[in-house]
């Protein structure tokens, strides 16, 4: 038997800007951007036997969805201009940072009139924030109710397991074994763990996207995860397109480390040891239809 416990929540700042980065490097945060989003996440402490397996990684915040989040909010475009609008799906979120960064700039970013549009639309521009543990996803609910200026009715925590997906081209499939319909945008932060990740990744992407739609997969390179080699072949195979883009946490003056605020004051939340660098794909899936005039 086991049981846990909600940890002190944590506080994450990520900086905004409304023009994009380059795409090879996360930024600092600047004087002349927006004020940046205060994210509020809880951890679980485990105890007892589920804390000594290796697979319930989502219990607790990894530096990689500190990156990525920081990365959305400085490219707010993956976000709030995607192809055909739709729903963003959070793969293997955890405690769901990158998640909750993609509310808030919904949040923010969303003209009233086309908020008030989008309530009569139950069907359109949730965040699916998607996990297979069951202690996981009611650990995400809480962290949605946590972070209290969201609208938790453009949010939803469903269960998704990678191995699920092999056989599904149409949607994707939950853990009741229901379809769910396809979205335009995926978001993964540290998902590539084993070897057979790779293949196992690449399904789910190839089954929850549309075709024009996008997903941005962040993690440490190959020589920290197994998996990140092999996941561009594995892509391919099924007709995706990949870019592959390095990333660096670079330490930016000598107060980085324990300014509030700062990259590396976030990263050291995660117990960011800068033993190593990121990768980040960026998978397209083509459009292969042809409409009918």
């Amino acid at each position: 038997h086991y049981y846990s416990t909600i940890m002190e929540p944590l506080t994450f700042t990520i900086p905004q800007s409304l023009a994009n980065a380059s795409a090879d490097s996360v930024p600092e945060q600047d004087t002349t951007q927006p004020p940046p989003l205060q994210i509020r996440v809880n951890q679980l402490a485990k105890e007892g036997e589920e804390a000594e397996e290796s697979h319930n990684v989502g219990f607790v915040m990894w530096p990689s969805a500190v990156l990525l989040s920081r990365w959305i909010t400085m490219n707010p475009s993956v976000i709030l201009d995607r192809p055909g609008g739709g729903d963003i799906l959070e793969l293997g979120a955890g405690c769901g940072l990158v998640g909750l960064t993609a509310c808030h700039l919904l949040r923010h970013h969303q003209p009233q009139d086309e908020e008030e549009k989008q309530d009569d639309d139950d069907d359109n521009n949730h965040v699916i924030f998607t996990d297979y543990n069951p202690t996981v996803l009611e650990n995400l609910k809480e962290n949605v109710r946590l972070n209290k200026d969201l609208d938790e009715n453009r949010t939803a925590v469903v269960g998704l397991d990678f191995f699920d997906q092999a056989d599904s081209s149409h949607a994707w499939i939950d853990m009741k074994g229901n379809k769910r319909p396809q979205v335009s945008l995926a978001l993964a932060a540290d998902i590539l763990c084993y070897s057979n990740d790779a293949a196992l990744v690449a399904d789910t992407i190839q089954a929850a996207l549309l075709e024009g739609g996008q997903a941005i997969v962040l993690g440490p390179d190959e020589g920290f995860r197994f998996g990140v080699d092999e996941f561009p072949d594995a892509c391919e195979q099924l007709g995706l397109e990949v870019q592959v883009t390095s990333h660096k946490a670079n330490e930016k003056g000598g107060d980085e480390r324990t300014k509030q605020g700062g990259l590396m004051y976030d990263l050291n939340q995660t117990g960011y040891g800068q033993g190593y660098d990121f990768t980040m794909f960026t998978v397209d899936k083509p459009i292969t239809t042809t409409k009918v005039a």
